[in-house]
């Protein structure tokens, strides 16, 4: 007897909290295609529902653990400001606070600020800090990072010339999980000796611990084993330095189920034989209740068997938050034939403008007029730019389409604005829907605009 094969997720849009009405798609309440003869394409759409939904979600499921959870989103994966504004506000009826900010440039550090965030709820990561952002950071309690010895020599030189004695963490690198440029590495040596350094200096001290191991993460064992080195190293630097570790920051990295990154083989095999990447199966990535339940009970008992008071746990997500919460609209311009069994499909989106994350993780797609209609056609979709480069999907099969036809791309929420260009063609407008009601919150760029900072 066969075995029954695992069942696939995100072959119905109601994966997304989205509606299928007599086979149009529909976004708390609104027609994408009503959406599209008033805003045009390339759009983003995004669910301020499904938004708020998952900011509960994350919070509820590291809610419980004492002495707190710290919880601030990674502008990173989406600095739409507008989007960002909905992510710091309070919940609904006045509840709990809105999440705070991860930010890794002087860029995202001044657009916090001016999104009114308090800077004690800021984190201040990356590999290269200038001294004026420091110097603003210090000045305004931003929490610090630091990524090596000679960002500690400038903090240390900044704290100076302020006059103040500034808490700050590093960032260190585990053993597990990515091994590569950011941060201090444990196994050789260069975290104790930023330790050293700190607690030699007159002007700083660490009170923090930080690191990120990895990306879209379905199980909890990449964040458990860093999390047991982290807390590990803190009791090294308590009872070697007197150093009191207050808060753990592990980053973030969590992944959802409607996507996966392809592996080598898959990457390959598109590439080069355009074969189409499969669906993520169900149960192939854990809901985060059961990661962060693992987490949390691994932190626990090894503080325990140490010894140390539980440090404050401190979180920066990205993808979980805002993936599956947006929709890319794209428009077919026309079809024409590659070979026998194949068919370009001429779009106004692309890997160069609009969506190049699709060149390294499989996402969802739906004809959003047609949602009824079989998917009877493998298509090379393309978009809009004379390079054989700028392909949206290397194969996908899809119903039949036809100039005109809707294209949503799904889980555009993290990273596609984040790398879009305006390569030959204005970047793509923003809207958030929310009870019927759609709203602009980043306008389709102009010709103008394009040549607005040039001489």
């Amino acid at each position: 007897m066969s075995q029954k094969q695992p069942a696939l997720v995100g072959q119905r849009v109601e994966d997304w909290g989205l509606e299928n009405r007599q086979g149009l798609l529909i976004v708390d309440g609104v027609s994408c295609l009503d959406l599209v003869r008033e805003f045009g394409t390339p759009l983003h759409v995004v669910h301020e529902r499904r938004l708020q939904s998952n900011i509960r979600r994350f919070r509820a499921a590291f809610s419980g653990y004492e002495p707190g959870v710290q919880i601030f989103y990674s502008y990173k994966s989406n600095g739409i400001p507008g989007v960002l504004k909905l992510l710091h506000q309070r919940g609904e009826e006045g509840g709990e606070e809105g999440l705070g900010a991860e930010v890794i440039s002087p860029y995202e550090l001044w657009l916090a600020m001016r999104m009114g965030v308090d800077p004690r709820r800021i984190v201040y990561n990356g590999l290269d800090k200038p001294p004026d952002s420091l110097r603003l950071a210090l000045g305004a309690g931003v929490r610090i990072n630091a990524d090596s010895l000679e960002e500690l020599k400038r903090l240390e030189a900044v704290a100076k010339e302020l006059g103040v004695v500034c808490e700050i963490g590093i960032r260190v690198c585990p053993q597990v999980g990515w091994n590569s440029q950011f941060g201090l590495g444990l196994a050789n040596g260069q975290a104790e000796q930023a330790i050293d350094y700190i607690s030699r200096s007159s002007y700083l001290t660490c009170t923090g611990l930080m690191c990120h191991v990895t990306t879209r993460a379905t199980e909890a064992k990449p964040h458990i084993r860093a999390c047991l080195e982290l807390v590990r190293f803190a009791a090294k630097v308590c009872r070697r330095y007197g150093l009191k570790i207050k808060t753990l920051d592990l980053g973030g990295g969590f992944g959802v189920p409607t996507v996966k990154g392809l592996s080598h083989w898959e990457s390959l095999c598109y590439r080069l034989l355009n074969h189409p990447p499969k669906p993520p199966k169900a149960g192939e990535c854990q809901p985060i209740e059961s990661l962060a339940e693992q987490i949390l009970s691994a932190l626990g008992r090894e503080c325990e068997r140490l010894k140390i008071d539980p440090p404050i746990l401190c979180l920066e997500p990205g993808r979980i938050i805002t993936s599956d919460a947006q929709l890319l609209l794209l428009t077919v311009a026309g079809v024409k034939p590659r070979d026998k069994r194949c068919l370009f499909a001429i779009t106004d989106g692309g890997r160069f403008t609009t969506n190049y994350p699709l060149d390294h993780e499989y996402h969802a797609a739906f004809v959003a007029n047609r949602l009824n209609d079989p998917p009877g056609q493998e298509y090379f979709v393309v978009g809009r730019l004379c390079s054989p480069g700028d392909w949206v999907f290397r194969s996908i099969r899809l119903p039949r389409l036809q100039a005109g036809d809707i294209l949503a791309i799904m889980d555009s929420g993290a990273y596609f604005t984040q790398f879009s260009t305006n390569f030959s063609f204005p970047r793509a407008a923003v809207v958030a829907v929310r009870d019927g009601v759609a709203r602009v919150l980043r306008q389709r760029e102009t010709y103008e605009y394009m040549i607005g900072m040039d001489i």
